[in-house]
């Protein structure tokens, strides 16, 4: 028996694809880490540094339909490829990047590998197992991420002290080769020649409508909602995302085709998942927050304590597998949204009781409801259009997840600071703000009455944004009633 055959390739191509998932989760929770260190060496602005982060998150929003797109005309496993290559080829560039804006270019090349290589893993993962073992697929690879986002910041910090900053874009490069190397060997090649053309005026609609859009959100704190700015950037925006949506329904090759939305289970999967990805940012945000700006822990002291929730979303990622096999993703999903709404309604009583056994208890039920959801969408989205589509509907699903990903930060950051005016003294808001943003503890450079109406203020804030991802987790309990009980048949 060789190494490689028919009984065992599923398995081969998820070691493939499981390489690629983990490389990327593992990057950007190191990059996180790493921005300081770069910073100082950079001279960096706060500003500049933002668009190391923000380049990244542009490119893959404009990316994600495009590879998507394109893997339904070219071959699934060829994109793929092309996007770890690109990856790959990003890593190096920004690990030799000589100025801050090398680097911000270096990010954004790797934001359109991640685009084209992330939203086809699953894709490729999926199609290669039986469809009674799909959900399970789907978990490990859900799995792989919580585990790399658990390790991440911890293995970022290691690298730093040991080591530069280089370091951490060099050690992409191997293991994106690896996951090239194993994935021309496992998968079967789908490559395709079809006549269809990709949609570049349909592009340029959407570059135009998501790169304004996602600019202005980063902005807003600086810009304000009234600004010039503000305003031309959201027109822009409105503007040339109603034109993309009218070319694409009468153009032949479309590169959104708006009849998929016709598939009822995928339109709601998407929807579920934007709710609840607006209620996760704002949790990944506001967390390490509260414990180390008003708390006054320690950044490791923080993670080991964040660690209940990956590590209860990790723990349900493999188990949702199983359940998805055995009773379809409608009812898992429903679940996973249910613990939610009880871990946001929770969260938001943190003005009343901020006991650690009552944070503990929201941030497992909320770990429940992630290591659920994350896998209960994806496959979703997999189970309800024929494979022929499947690369261009992930591709629109990644990007209303990265969209409504920018959208919750920016509005609940917005929120945030709005509600904390309130609790402060007029002389104080401003330092106050920027200092608690910067990670210093109010206790650290106020008296203990300001100290007090800072943590107030904060918790206040936070308890504000939690009630409206309340609100929209209900509203995606009610989308969830239109998803699929059961696998659509090509």
């Amino acid at each position: 028996m060789t190494l490689l055959n028919n009984n065992n390739r599923h398995w081969w191509v998820l070691i493939a694809t499981g390489f690629m998932i983990l490389l990327v989760n593992l990057d950007i929770a190191i990059v996180n880490v790493a921005m300081a260190p770069i910073a100082k060496v950079f001279h960096a602005s706060l500003s500049q540094v933002q668009w190391v982060g923000n380049s990244y998150v542009l490119a893959a929003a404009m990316c994600f339909v495009v590879g998507g797109r394109l893997a339904d005309m070219k071959g699934k496993r060829r994109i793929y490829i092309m996007g770890a290559f690109v990856f790959a080829l990003g890593s190096a560039f920004a690990a030799a990047a000589p100025t801050i804006w090398a680097l911000v270019a270096g990010r954004a090349i790797q934001g359109a590998g991640f685009a084209f290589a992330l939203s086809l893993a699953l894709v490729l993962t999926t199609e290669a197992f039986p469809v009674n073992r799909r959900g399970f697929a789907v978990g490990v690879t859900v799995t792989i991420t919580g585990i790399a986002q658990s390790v991440g910041p911890t293995l970022g910090g290691l690298i730093l002290h040991y080591a530069s900053w280089h370091w951490i874009f060099i050690m992409n490069i191997p293991l994106a080769i690896l996951s090239i190397v194993l994935t021309l060997m496992a998968c079967h090649d789908d490559a395709r020649n079809t006549e269809e053309t990709l949609d570049g005026v349909g592009f340029l609609l959407l570059s135009l409508g998501v790169v304004p859009l996602v600019l202005v959100l980063n902005e807003l704190v600086n810009w304000g909602w009234s600004s010039d700015k503000t305003l031309i950037g959201f027109a822009v925006s409105a503007l040339s995302l109603l034109a993309f949506f009218w070319h694409e329904r009468r153009v032949k090759h479309p590169l959104v085709d708006v009849k998929l939305f016709r598939y009822t289970s995928f339109t709601a999967s998407i929807g579920v998942r934007a709710m609840f990805m607006y209620s996760w940012m704002l949790v990944l945000l506001f967390l390490p927050l509260y414990y180390q700006n008003i708390l006054g822990f320690t950044p490791l002291k923080t993670g080991l304590t964040l660690l209940l929730l990956t590590v209860v979303a990790g723990a349900a990622s493999p188990l949702t597998g199983h359940a998805l096999d055995k009773v379809g993703f409608k009812k898992v999903s429903r679940v996973a949204l249910w613990c939610s709404v009880v871990a946001t309604g929770m969260f938001a009583c943190m003005t009343y009781i901020q006991a650690t056994w009552y944070v503990s208890i929201a941030m497992i039920f909320y770990g429940l409801s992630l290591g659920m959801l994350l896998t209960s969408t994806i496959n979703g989205v997999l189970s309800s259009v024929p494979e022929t589509v499947s690369g261009a509907c992930m591709g629109i699903f990644f990007t209303a997840a990265f969209l409504v990903s920018a959208i919750s930060i920016a509005v609940g950051g917005s929120l945030m600071a709005l509600v904390s005016r309130w609790h402060l003294p007029v002389a104080l808001r401003t330092q106050t703000i920027e200092r608690m943003a910067q990670g210093v503890a109010p206790s650290q450079h106020a008296t203990l009455q300001i100290a007090h109406q800072a943590k107030t203020a904060f918790l206040t804030g936070f308890s504000v944004n939690m009630w409206i991802c309340f609100g929209l987790l209900l509203i995606g309990l009610w989308l969830s009633r239109f998803m699929r009980t059961h696998v659509l048949q090509d």
